[in-house]
């Protein structure tokens, strides 16, 4: 029993954090300004690495993605910022996109338990 409460406990503080839609509509308002910072700084690839973000937050993934890939071919030669963009790519795989990421192995997991403790 015990086991069942501490796994449903965490579920639910998992889907609090996971699938809160406040910050993506908060996101969501700031990508026009990080879209113009990156058109006009086109060889930067900070300026690509923020919108790249930006984009993850507000939930367009392909956008993201397509944008963190761009800055990582401009970051050839600038190994903070390569870093940085890969981390950031890293981030998006463990959200969920691309593969399985930390939401769906927990799902399982917690699925795994439940059935168990029946």
């Amino acid at each position: 029993m015990r086991v069942t409460k501490f796994a449903v406990t965490l579920l639910g503080m998992m889907s609090v954090v996971t699938w809160g839609g406040g910050r993506a509509r908060g996101q969501e308002s700031q990508i026009d300004s990080l879209l113009a910072a990156a058109r006009s700084s086109a060889t930067d690839p900070s300026a690509a690495l923020a919108l790249g973000r930006g984009l993850r937050r507000a939930g367009r993934s392909t956008q993201a993605l397509a944008e963190l890939r761009r800055g990582i071919a401009l970051a050839a030669n600038q190994a903070d910022a390569l870093i940085d963009l890969r981390w950031e790519v890293a981030r998006f795989r463990v959200d969920g996109h691309g593969g399985h990421g930390l939401t769906e192995i927990w799902m399982r997991f917690v699925s795994v338990v439940l059935a168990l403790r029946r």
